[in-house]
């Protein structure tokens, strides 16, 4: 069962740089010790360029991988369920939930563990999204890169300018949604408040507060 425990955006690791910087060391202490022996020049340049080429098509490699690896893609499981889950998969997975509610968008589960709010809803009796919130979600999720607290900056870079945005009647919350990838960002004061994915064959499982009291 997968879930995000690491930011977006690692690089090369602390062991690959040694190895690299290693290598060039030896390679130059090796020219030094036996200069008096070895007419250098004539293989230095030929074996210089031959280890420069190696070392940045490896580190191309690297990049490339790196990046393939970070894209954006289609997540459809957070917090160990998935969009389509049954509600027997759900009470298996998660257990009883804290709260049981069946408003007209249809049955929904609230969950309360280690500080984290979750929110399961249900659209005949199948998952169609998975909401977090709280003051703990950063120390056991991201959503691809993004907790708790980043900023729509860091959205729309991290995933991008096709995204569809609303707003509250006030102006003081934003719902930024990729329905391209199925993940969704409620803002407020430019900083990301809750979270979740949701199944785009429906409309993002979430509403402003303020609009549910009008």
């Amino acid at each position: 069962m997968q879930t995000e425990t690491t930011k977006y955006g690692e690089t090369m690791g602390t062991g690959t740089g040694l190895f690299a910087v290693g290598a060039a060391i030896a390679i130059v202490a090796l020219i030094v010790a036996t200069r008096s022996k070895w007419n250098w020049r004539k293989f230095a340049v030929p074996s210089l360029a031959i280890f420069v080429g190696v070392f940045a098509i490896g580190g191309a490699s690297i990049w490339a991988w790196d990046w393939y690896s970070n894209r954006p893609t289609k997540q459809s499981e957070l917090w160990d369920v998935k969009i389509g889950d049954t509600v027997k998969d759900v009470r298996f997975k998660r257990g009883i939930p804290a709260k049981e509610d069946v408003p007209e968008s249809g049955l929904s589960y609230d969950y309360v563990a280690d500080e984290m709010n979750a929110t399961v809803r249900f659209k005949n009796e199948k998952v169609r999204g998975v909401i977090l919130h709280g003051a703990n979600v950063n120390s056991v999720h991201f959503l691809q890169g993004i907790g708790i607290g980043g900023h729509s900056k860091e959205i729309t870079e991290r995933f991008g300018s096709d995204v569809v945005i609303t707003s509250s009647r006030s102006g003081l919350k934003r719902l930024y949604a990729y329905p391209q990838y199925q993940i969704f960002f409620g803002l407020g004061t430019d900083k990301v408040e809750i979270f979740g994915i949701y199944d785009p064959t429906y409309p993002v499982p979430i509403k402003f507060a303020e609009d549910e009291e009008k």
